[in-house]
Parts: C-alpha cells; sequence; structure tokens
C-alpha cells in the first residue's frame, strides 16, 4: 500500500516521515497482532500513536536515571497520554485474546505459553504478555520509520547512490525474496551504513562496569557502576562512499543474549522497501528541502524521532 500512496501523489512533494511512519507501524501491527491501523489507507495518524509519541516523549532524555521516568509516572496525571495508551493496548490485546488470527502473528507465541502456564488471567502472566505486546509495536515500527527517513535522505542527497542501486537490482527476480535482496553488497550496504550513521536507538543503553572497573578514555570508573553507552558513528562517513561500508558483523542490533529478536525481520523489510521504491521511483528533494527540518527536529525519545523530510517520488516514465 505503501507503494500505491506515493503513487497517487503523482509526483507532489510529500512528507516521507509521516507516510513511512503510516508504513511501519501498519505493517508492525498486522504482523504482531494481525490488525492494521490502516494509516496508509486513511494518510493520518491513528489516535493511538499520537498517545503512545507523546507519552514516550521523555524516555530520551530520562534514559541515564530510569528511576525518574518511574516516579513521574507515579504522579497522577503526568502521564496521562501513556496511560491512556495502555488502556487502548490492552482493549486491543484482550480482542486479540479473543480471537482466532488467520496466520500465526507474534503474539500466537507467547499467548500460548502463557495459557500452558495457568492461562492469562494469572496477573504474572498477563504482566509479561502485555509488556511484550506494548514493546513490540513500537520496537518493530520507530526503528524501522527513522531508519526509512535517513536512509531516503541521504538517497536523494546523493542520486549516484540510486544509480548504483538500480544497477544492481536489475538482476533481481523478484521483491519479496529475501534470499536475492541479502545477496546484494550495495543495497545492504547502504542499509548498514545508514544504520550507522543514524542508530534507530540513539540513547543506547544501560552497562554496569566489570567488578575490577574499566578505564574510558583516560577517565578511570569503578566497578559496579551503572553507564549509559550511547551509540556513535566512528568515524564520521557520508554516502555517497566509494564502495559500501561492511559493517554487518558490528553489533548494530546488540549482540548475544541481548541481540534484537526482529533484526531480520527489520532488516527484511528495510531491503524490500528500499529495492521497491529505489526501482519504480525517481527520488529527490521537494523544492527548498535540504533535509534542515529532519536533523532540527530530531528529538531521542529512546528511540530516534526524525523532524519532517519532505521528498518527491515520482513514478519512473510517467514524468
Amino acid at each position: 500500500m505503501l507503494d500505491g500512496s506515493l503513487s497517487s501523489f503523482s509526483g507532489e512533494p510529500v512528507n516521507a516521515t509521516a507516510w513511512f511512519k503510516y508504513f511501519a507501524f501498519d505493517v508492525m501491527t498486522d504482523i504482531h497482532y494481525g490488525q492494521s491501523l490502516d494509516m496508509l489507507k486513511n494518510g493520518k495518524d491513528h489516535y493511538a500513536i499520537e498517545l503512545s509519541h507523546a507519552g514516550v516523549a521523555v524516555m530520551g532524555p530520562l534514559t541515564p536515571v530510569p528511576w525518574l521516568c518511574q516516579l513521574l509516572m507515579s504522579i497522577p496525571g503526568a502521564q496521562k497520554e501513556w496511560q491512556a495508551y495502555q488502556v487502548w493496548a490492552h482493549e486491543e490485546l484482550q480482542s486479540r485474546i479473543k480471537r482466532k488470527p488467520e496466520h500465526i502473528d507474534s503474539v500466537s507465541h507467547p499467548l500460548n505459553a502463557a495459557q500452558e502456564q495457568g492461562g492469562v488471567d494469572v496477573e504474572e502472566n498477563y504482566k509479561w504478555l502485555f509488556g511484550d505486546f506494548i514493546a513490540n509495536i513500537g520496537a518493530g515500527s520507530e526503528t524501522i520509520l527513522s531508519t526509512m527517513v535517513f536512509l531516503f535522505y541521504h538517497l536523494a542527497a546523493a542520486p549516484t547512490e540510486i544509480t548504483k542501486l538500480r544497477t544492481e537490482l536489475q538482476a533481481l527476480t523478484s521483491f519479496s525474496d529475501n534470499r536475492e535482496l541479502t545477496s546484494m553488497p550495495h543495497l545492504n550496504g547502504v542499509i548498514n551504513e545508514t544504520l550507522r550513521l543514524h542508530p534507530p536507538i540513539p540513547s543506547g543503553g544501560l552497562r554496569d562496569t566489570p567488578p575490577e572497573g574499566l578505564e574510558i578514555d583516560g577517565t578511570y570508573v569503578p566497578g559496579g557502576v551503572t553507564v549509559l553507552l550511547p551509540f556513535a558513528p566512528s568515524p564520521p562517513s557520508n554516502l555517497p562512499h566509494p564502495k559500501p561500508i561492511d559493517i554487518t558483523n558490528q553489533p548494530l542490533h546488540n549482540a548475544g543474549r541481548y541481540m534484537c529478536i526482529g533484526k531480520n525481520l527489520a532488516l527484511m523489510e528495510l531491503r524490500i522497501v528500499t529495492a521497491l521504491l529505489v526501482s519504480r521511483y525517481e527520488i529527490s528533494f521537494a523544492p527548498g528541502e535540504d533535509g534542515t527540518s529532519l536533523f532540527r527536529d530530531m528529538k531521542d525519545a529512546f528511540t530516534a524521532a526524525p523532524g519532517d523530510l519532505r521528498l518527491v517520488f515520482q513514478r519512473r516514465g510517467e514524468a
């Protein structure tokens, strides 16, 4: 539906940030619990996503002090948007529990596990199920949204990269063949470089220093201290690059037991959408657009929340 939505603008400027958001949340809610929010169809935000964004706005700034976030949430009325979002999520989860989905979704397995361990009416079971339900909606959508926005910003700023991608994609037999897409070095190089330059979770995560402590840039940090490790690109780089930088072995999605459970799904989405849009559209900045709003208005809401980016998607052969 993203293809059809962009095509309907007939080459007129569109807010790519908004439309990539509609796509990301529609896909994730459908995969997650078999119920799309129909934002692509309606061309506007779903009220629940507006509530979610308002509720998580403080998470980025308060990442270093999570206890303060918990304290604020305990103050009546201080987080009314987030509380309203939780009410919506509870109703959606209850609806999903009662209906049999047409296909296996990501709620299916934890729901089956909860039912095998006493049922969803057991408070502890429902807490885990509800926590996963909320986390997966945001984690599987916000990260795709920000990566797509920055990726297409760089492509619009570097048309030679689009030409290279189209040359590589000529050998593609199907946009839905993830094995084919995974084997394309330039496509994956552009995605990896975007992830490196613009981490979807810029604040990183909290870590405890080892018992013996460690030295960070000449400063000794004692053992057992909680530190925040923001992700930052190093060394600085910008597209275009001489050839795709292969950073697949770097922990873009964390590593080991902390590796993102949705990594493969996220990369598949990014490959398919990038390949399809680059193949079917001429992509450029809208008149007067240079990415200023994108970077100036970006916020750290735990996940990156990019500002508006106005692009032109002109269907190839229809100019």
